[in-house]
C-alpha cells in the first residue's frame, strides 16, 4: 500500500464525487433523484430508501418462510395465505390516509402534531 505525499494536494471529498457519479447516471437509473433538494439532499435520499430496501429484503425472507410453512407443512390453503400476504399491501393507501388525518387533526386541546 503506497503512502500519500504531503504536497500531493488535497484529498476529494466522497460526498462530492459520489454526488458528481449519481448525478451523472440520469433519471433513467435514479428516478428519484430529482426530488433531491437543499432540505433533503441526495445523501440522505438514499440512505431513507436503503432502509426500505432493507425492510424489503427482511420481508422476503419472512414470506417465503411464510409460504413454506403454512402451505407445504400446515396445508393451508394457499388462496388464505395469499391473501393474507397481501393485506399489508391493500392497506396501505389507508395508513397514509389516516397519517395525513392525525397530522393534521387538533385534539381536544387545541394540540396537533408538529414536525
Amino acid at each position: 500500500m503506497s503512502r500519500r505525499s504531503p504536497d500531493a494536494g488535497p484529498r476529494p471529498n466522497l460526498a462530492r464525487l459520489t454526488a458528481r457519479t449519481l448525478s451523472g447516471l440520469g433519471t433513467k437509473w435514479l428516478p428519484f433523484a430529482d426530488a433531491a433538494s437543499e432540505e433533503l439532499p441526495l445523501g440522505r435520499l438514499l440512505r431513507l430508501a436503503l432502509f426500505q430496501v432493507s425492510v424489503g429484503m427482511a420481508l422476503t425472507l419472512l414470506v417465503g418462510t411464510l409460504n413454506r410453512v403454512m402451505i407445504v407443512e400446515l396445508g393451508v390453503a394457499a388462496l388464505v395465505v395469499s391473501a393474507m400476504e397481501a393485506l399489508p399491501l391493500l392497506l396501505a393507501p389507508f395508513r397514509a390516509l389516516i397519517g395525513f388525518r392525525s397530522d393534521v387533526h387538533r385534539s381536544v386541546f387545541g394540540w396537533r402534531r408538529v414536525p
